[in-house]
C-alpha cells in the first residue's frame, strides 16, 4: 500500500506496464477487489485501487462518504500522479457513479484519460436505499459467500457506508453521461438485478459524445469479478481496444 502525493489517500498497487488502471471500489470497500487488482497487475497493467472514502483502514479518510467527494479526491489523484501514460479509469457499483464524475472532471486535463469502465452501475428505478437493501440477496446471490471479506471494513465504516449509498442512489448518471468524450465500457453480471443489461443499454444510448461504447455482460451477479478477477481484466482490455471508424453501440 502506498500514499498518494499531497493527500491522505491510500492506494493498493500491483503490476507495471505502459498503461495505468485506476479503480474505485463499490461502497468504499476495497478489499473485495484485491484479487482483481493482482490479476490486472499480472496482465501487465500498472493498477492502482484507491481506498476512497477510506474505509479500508483505521487511518484518516481520503474523502467524505459521498459520491461527489470521492470523485473529487480521485480527480486530484489523477492530476497529481499523471506521468504521460494512458489511464483506464474503472468504477464498480457506487464507485461507478464516482468514476463517471471523475472522468468528466479530468477528460480535458493532461492526465492521459484513455477510457472509462463502469461496472455494475445501479439502474435508475432502484434509486431508493431501502429498495436496494431489499433486493440485495437477489443482486448478490452468486457473490455472497465471497463477500464476507469486507465485513471488517463495514464494521469500521458503520453508518458511513449507508451515507455513501444514499448519495449514490440519488446520482443520475444517465443525465450527464452524454458529456463523456472518451471511450466507454459498460459491464455487469447477467444475474445482476441492480444493473441489468437493459439499463446498460440505456446508458450506452445516452453516451452520445463518447467515441465508442461497448456493453459486456458476464456470468455472475452484482460483483461478477469476485472469484473471477479475469472478468475485470477482460473489461479493461476492451477499453483499450482501438476505436473503430464506426463505433458499435
Amino acid at each position: 500500500m502506498t500514499q498518494a502525493p499531497s493527500t491522505r489517500l491510500r492506494v493498493v498497487a500491483a503490476g507495471h506496464g505502459p498503461v495505468r488502471v485506476v479503480v474505485l471500489p463499490g461502497l468504499g470497500l476495497p478489499r473485495y477487489l484485491h484479487p482483481a487488482v493482482r490479476a490486472l497487475g499480472a496482465a501487465g497493467r500498472a493498477t492502482q485501487l484507491l481506498d476512497l472514502p477510506g474505509f479500508g483502514s483505521r487511518r484518516a479518510r481520503g474523502s467524505a462518504p459521498d459520491v461527489l467527494a470521492v470523485a473529487a479526491a480521485a480527480a486530484t489523484f489523477l492530476r497529481e500522479t499523471a506521468d504521460g501514460r494512458p489511464v483506464v479509469l474503472v468504477g464498480h457499483s457506487t464507485g461507478a457513479a464516482s468514476a463517471l464524475h471523475t472522468a468528466l472532471a479530468v477528460q480535458h486535463a493532461d492526465v492521459g484519460l484513455r477510457s472509462l469502465v463502469l461496472a455494475a452501475p445501479t439502474q435508475a428505478p432502484l434509486r431508493h436505499a431501502p429498495l436496494l437493501v431489499a433486493l440485495g440477496p437477489l443482486a448478490f446471490r452468486r457473490d455472497l459467500p465471497s463477500l464476507v471479506q469486507v465485513v471488517p471494513d463495514v464494521l469500521r465504516a458503520r453508518l458511513d457506508v449507508l451515507r455513501l449509498l444514499q448519495t449514490a442512489v440519488r446520482d443520475a448518471g444517465e443525465q450527464y453521461v452524454g458529456e463523456l468524450e472518451v471511450p466507454l465500457v459498460l459491464t455487469a453480471g447477467r444475474s445482476d438485478t441492480y444493473s441489468p443489461e437493459a439499463w446498460l443499454r440505456v446508458l450506452a444510448a445516452a453516451a452520445t459524445a463518447a467515441p465508442s461504447v461497448r456493453v459486456l455482460m458476464t456470468p455472475g451477479s452484482h460483483n461478477p469479478m469476485v472469484g473471477h478477477p479475469e472478468r475485470l481484466v477482460t473489461a479493461v482490455e476492451a477499453a483499450l481496444e482501438p476505436v473503430p471508424v464506426t463505433a458499435p453501440r
